[in-house]
């Protein structure tokens, strides 16, 4: 490759497309303005993609493509493979402009992945001239780091985006820095970008330039793409607010309704990704820029409850921020007024929770006062397989936190008992657990069992009565199968939630109660989130601390300790045949834990497992270690059969064993379903079966009604 760095002007920007390679340039609205060798595009995006065609709109039938886009808006550079009609493809995204707030639009590499060639000079040139539309100056090095082109933007303001921007030209003493060497070049290597503000004024303390490198594969050959922008360095107001040690930034804003932002620490690199001379440039940003939507309205309207009644702000919400990363961060603020008591701006600190909590962790273990196995064995919670003793260690991390957790996991894996041991592990301990089920309480009695009522709110409201949040006060409020909660519910149990305090129904005065949630469900919430079943916000604010429980079928090792528990309550049980414990171990288990405590509790009482759990195979037989031996039918008698019946099934041969036993099944199934109408709930429970293995049996043997 040659070593030259020409002035690549605007003008035939598509005079030199290159073999095999798209380029899609597209605005800040996401509307293409660039589009160069669409003939090398995927078969299924032909005549979809075009100038002026609002890209995102024209993937409908290219999901993969389609999520890609949706994630280059929080991304500086992102690069990987997609495989659309059937081929494999190389995609490559850079989004122009300072960062994900100074977004300027967004360039697209689309390549197939088995193209290999050698790189030329003109191949550069062409790489370079859309490049040249950024309206950032920019440089391209080889793959060893030198100098291979250069190009600048036209001189002329309408050809920018951001009219209003001083640009300023890269001093030739900052160009042989970009892309930078020693360990700055490996950790570019390793992310695929970086950026760094390289000071471009002789007091290197009024203007500066915003360098963000790129590392862009075509063919075979990497190429270091660095586009340069000139930004104002604001003045810092002087302030004593110091950076703080851990992930904080302390800042400085004015009032609602324009939140604008008057000074921020360095603090922002760790929070939210960026230096803070671009949160000012070209011009201050207004802070509820920073804030995800979902949590925007919250905001506005708690900075101004807290402004207008001169109280301290304190709020958690989730800030976006660069790299593509979303931050959970409490905000703390207090308002600052003059002697006059007018107000002058708002001053505080975000705090990292996530590092909060393992700082928190940290010095919890340091004093021994993380909880130990046998802590939570006293619980109920019983095993020693791997899955168990990660959710165990998160557990313990969320018990130091004050914040909300969610507890995933699948009907019958223990999510209550999680639950307690958030509680039991936590400093609240000693106040209150209160548990409720959300799918159990009617809509209209919702409101009232929440919050409380007082006496003659409504026909039947003979006393008061206290809702749960004030019979949890000091404790943990327990909310399972919180995805059963309806949508107007949600708002009123959101400010409560964060604070706002609660109202009993009929009352005047709010009460603020002290309480820790812990949420639980087995559904998936972020799809009832897309289908609109449950609020966007509420899903963030209960979604901060999750905690998975695997189900029993991935901690196998378990299952012996576990229904020897359950059976270490019932006296002079005959311990559990070899044969048996290998069914409970290869059984899957769709109960979970409550199916095989149950499975313990009829053993204990009746000296039998259910049908499902031994299989057709060896029903009717009885397994004492290694040896079979010929005898009734566990469970006969609440089968509904009879020694007419079980005899005439007996083998005449050892081969014919499984399918007598089918047949049998097969007849005694039928003979219950008819004798109790079809009716397949009641047939279950006659049988000791769940309904699930019902309808597989039904399906299996082809079971109708006559």
């Amino acid at each position: 490759m040659q070593n030259y760095a020409p002035h690549l002007p605007i003008a035939d920007a598509d005079a030199l497309p290159l073999p095999g390679l798209c380029i899609i340039r597209l605005d800040s609205d996401g509307r293409i303005v660039l589009l160069l060798g669409e003939n090398t595009l995927p078969r299924s995006l032909w005549g979809r993609i075009a100038p002026g065609v609002i890209f995102e709109l024209a993937l409908d039938e290219c999901i993969e493509l389609e999520r890609l886009v949706a994630l280059v808006r929080t991304l500086p550079f992102h690069h990987t493979k997609l495989r659309i009609d059937g081929q494999c493809w190389r995609v490559q995204s850079i989004r122009l402009g300072a960062s994900h707030i100074r977004n300027d639009g967004f360039l697209f590499f689309i390549e197939p992945c088995d193209i290999s060639r050698m790189i030329d000079a003109s191949h550069v040139e062409a790489l370079a001239r859309p490049l040249a539309l950024t309206g950032e100056e920019g440089f391209l090095h080889g793959d060893s780091g030198e100098l291979i082109a250069a190009f600048h933007p036209e001189e002329r303001l309408d050809t920018a985006p951001g009219t209003g921007r001083t640009a300023h030209r890269l001093p030739l003493h900052c160009s042989i820095r970009i892309p930078p060497t020693g360990e700055a070049r490996a950790e570019l290597e390793a992310r695929g970008w970086c950026s760094a503000t390289l000071p471009c004024s002789p007091d290197r303390k009024t203007a500066g330039l915003l360098v963000r490198s790129y590392a862009i594969t075509y063919g075979p050959h990497p190429l270091i793409v660095s586009l340069v922008r000139g930004i104002e360095l604001a003045e810092q107001p002087q302030s004593t607010i110091r950076e703080r040690p851990f992930p904080a930034m302390a800042y400085r804003r004015t009032p609602a309704p324009d939140f604008r932002l008057l000074h921020a620490d360095e603090g922002s690199r760790r929070i939210l990704r960026m230096h803070s001379c671009m949160l000012f440039s070209p011009s201050p940003i207004a802070f509820n820029e920073l804030i995800h939507p979902s949590d925007e309205a919250r905001f506005r309207s708690a900075a101004a409850e807290a402004e207008t009644g001169n109280s301290h702000f304190r709020l958690s919400y989730i800030v976006r921020a660069d790299e593509g990363r979303d931050v959970r961060v409490l905000d703390k603020g207090t308002p600052v007024r003059d002697e006059h008591g007018r107000l002058l701006y708002v001053e505080g600190t975000l705090y990292d929770i996530g590092a909060l909590d393992a700082l928190h962790n940290e010095a919890a273990e340091c004093r021994g006062e993380a909880p130990s196995l046998d802590d939570f064995k006293q619980l109920g919670i019983i095993g020693r397989s791997q899955g168990l003793k990660r959710m165990l260690t998160v557990i313990g991390r969320a018990a130091t936190s004050r914040e909300c957790v969610l507890i995933l996991g699948e009907s019958g894996s223990g999510k209550e008992l999680a639950a307690r041991a958030v509680h039991e592990a936590s400093k609240r301990a000693s106040g209150p657990f209160v548990s409720v089920n959300c799918g159990a309480i009617p809509e209209c009695l919702m409101e009232s069992e929440f919050f409380g009522h007082r006496k003659g709110a409504f026909s039947g409201a003979d006393r008061n009565h206290a809702g749960l949040f004030e019979q949890a006060h000091g404790g943990t409020l327990f909310l399972d199968e919180i995805g059963e909660i309806p949508l107007n519910m949600q708002i009123k149990l959101l400010r409560a939630i964060e604070g706002s305090g609660i109202t009993p129904v009929g009352g005047t005065g709010t009460f603020t109660p002290d309480v820790r949630i812990v949420a639980a469900t087995n559904r998936d919430l972020a799809e009832r989130v897309r289908l609109g079943a449950m609020r966007e916000d509420f899903y963030y604010r209960i979604n901060i601390l999750p905690i998975r429980i695997p189900p029993l079928r991935e901690r196998r090792e378990d299952i012996p300790l576990l229904f020897g528990h359950f059976l270490g309550n019932c006296p002079n049980v005959a311990p559990l045949p070899g044969g048996l414990l290998a069914r409970l171990m290869h059984y899957d288990w769709p109960g979970n834990v409550r199916e095989l405590r149950n499975a313990a509790m009829r053993y204990a009482t009746l000296g039998e497992l259910p049908a499902e759990i031994l299989g057709p195979e060896i029903l009717g037989t009885k397994m004492l270690g290694a040896e079979i031996f010929d005898t009734e039918i566990p469970g006969a008698a609440a089968l509904g059969t009879d020694a007419t019946a079980f005899e005439a099934a007996q083998p005449t041969a050892e081969g014919d064993l499984r399918s007598r036993l089918s047949e049998l099944e097969r007849e005694i199934l039928l003979r219950e379903l008819e004798s109790n109408q079809w009716n397949r709930s009641r047939v279950a429970t006659r049988l000791g079966i769940d309904r699930r293995t019902l309808y597989d049996k039904i399906r299996r043997y082809d079971l109708r009604p006559s």
